[in-house]
Parts: C-alpha cells; structure tokens; sequence
C-alpha cells in the first residue's frame, strides 16, 4: 500500500522516464559486460596466436598448456591470491 501511495503521487510520465531509465541501464550494463568478455578472448586469442607462431606441431600442446598455466596463474594473482608450486628439491 505504501508503494502505491508513493507512485501516486508522482507524474505517470516521469514515473514511465524511471522505469525506462532503469531498463536502459540494465541492458547498458549488460551490453558492456558483453564487451569486456569480447576484448578479453580477443587478447587471449592473440597472445595464443603469437606464442604458437613457428612453433612445430609437436611443441604445440606444451606451448598451449604453458600459457594456460600463465592465464590461471595471472587470474589468481588479481584475485589477491599467489600460487606457490612447492619445489621438491628444496631444503634437501
């Protein structure tokens, strides 16, 4: 009952404006989300692309999960997390 009182006492046109408002917002918002995933692929594609150039066939699987390894790696650290491979050889 409050909403109803509160939306009747604003002008139907200005109260259409805000809910278009707000709509528009959402499909910006989305649409610019959309984007960034775009330009993300498209720099990821590119550094795969350059990584593997001259690169023989049977290095390709190696040089692919390396940079796989680096992209995970680079998500964590922006995360505010630091992956730390224990070596093995270490204090022996």
């Amino acid at each position: 009952m409050g909403a109803h009182l509160f939306l009747g006492s604003i002008n139907p046109s200005i109260q259409a404006f805000f809910i278009l408002s707000l709509a528009a917002t959402a499909v910006i918002r989305a649409w610019i989300a959309y984007r960034q995933i775009i330009v993300k692929e498209k720099a990821r594609t590119r550094r795969l692309n350059r990584a593997l150039k001259g690169v023989s066939p049977e290095h390709r699987s190696e040089i692919i999960t390396a940079c796989g390894e680096l992209e995970k790696a680079g998500r964590s650290e922006r995360r505010g997390h630091v992956l730390v491979k224990s070596n093995p050889t270490e204090g022996a």
